[in-house]
């Protein structure tokens, strides 16, 4: 770059967004979510199918028709697909699925069974390690965040001075297998009394909507009905809120984010939720706590695997975007 003063003029470069493609995607207990986007987040096309039977006998079929299908028309871009973001629910190192607890595909090498059907390269991780790295790298200006996704069970994924941590073994952020009670219920994990047996949106399901009974339970009914004051279900919301501070306060005062990320969908439906949390964050080193809910619209963890592959591409791992 020239100075004011003299010497050469100087040479302003732009990136080009639309390089290449990536190819995201989410693998639920029960659903895919899917999308292809440029190198850069912008969205060219997404695809989500729901009440699957998502097993290791079923799962690399399902996921060549669905990249088969997100693909059958592309834009042509210089580097075409760079490859394929991958979040699983359970923990992920070094691109193997070692534990999901509430499906068996952990059981099959599914990056190597893959590899034989599909031609991009293909990066596995944790669905909220990459909810936080979505955050990061699309929507959040701090550098020390932690992301809490709050589905079937309850995941923290912790960016660290504008790094993922995952720990030694690929376990940090399981706040959903922190104990809450001691000698309560028996968890996939091994332990008794885990956070996610209490304060899912899994638990809230079945005590709220009868969910054992009911193949597809609605959570709209749950959101309208806290809306229109219904005592029973804005006890059992606000009881929810209380038992997620209690995780929510611990693992925050071991890692000491600028902010927490609230990922579900009930709670992006109910944003009055967040100052129930809050309520109950009175400790000195968190009452003053910054949490919100994500502005990414439910899309952070495929965001997430859009900025993995992005940044393995462009070799940038404080790699930020905008969207």
């Amino acid at each position: 770059m020239a100075s004011v003063s003299g010497g050469r003029k100087p040479i302003y470069l732009s990136f080009n967004n639309e390089c290449a493609l990536v190819i995201a995607i989410e693998i639920g207990k029960d659903y895919i979510h899917s999308s292809l986007s440029y190198i850069n987040g912008e969205l060219v096309n997404k695809l989500s199918y729901h009440s699957l039977l998502v097993t290791k006998d079923t799962l690399v079929m399902l996921l060549t028709k669905i990249i088969s299908d997100l693909t059958s028309k592309i834009p042509q871009t210089p580097y075409g697909i760079l490859g394929i973001g991958m979040a699983i629910h359970g923990i992920v190192k070094d691109d193997t699925v070692l534990f999901t607890p509430y499906s068996d595909i952990d059981s099959i090498p599914l990056k190597d069974l893959l590899a034989k059907e599909i031609p991009y390269p293909i990066v596995l991780i944790n669905e909220a390690n990459a909810g936080a790295l979505g955050e990061y790298t699309f929507k959040t200006p701090s550098e020390n965040l932690i992301n809490i996704n709050i589905q079937d069970g309850i995941g923290a994924g912790i960016v660290e001075n504008g790094k993922l941590f995952i720990g030694a073994n690929g376990t940090a952020g399981e706040i959903g297998h922190t104990t809450l009670y001691p000698d309560g219920i028996l968890c996939p994990c091994g332990n008794h009394g885990c956070l996610e047996h209490y304060a899912s949106t899994r638990i809230l399901l079945k005590k709220l909507l009868d969910s054992d009974h009911k193949p597809h339970p609605d959570i709209s009914v749950i959101v309208k009905k806290w809306h229109q004051g219904d005592a029973h279900t804005q006890k059992i919301l606000k009881h929810n809120a209380k038992l997620l501070s209690i995780g929510i306060n611990n693992i925050v005062l071991m890692y000491d984010p600028e902010v927490v990320i609230i990922n579900s969908e009930i709670y992006r439906g109910i944003p009055e939720l967040i100052d129930e949390i809050k309520k109950h964050l009175t400790g000195k080193n968190t009452k003053n706590l910054a949490i919100k809910n994500t502005s990414l619209k439910g899309n952070s963890t495929l965001y997430g695997c859009v900025s993995i592959v992005a940044q393995s591409f462009l070799k940038i791992n404080n790699l930020k975007f905008t969207v």
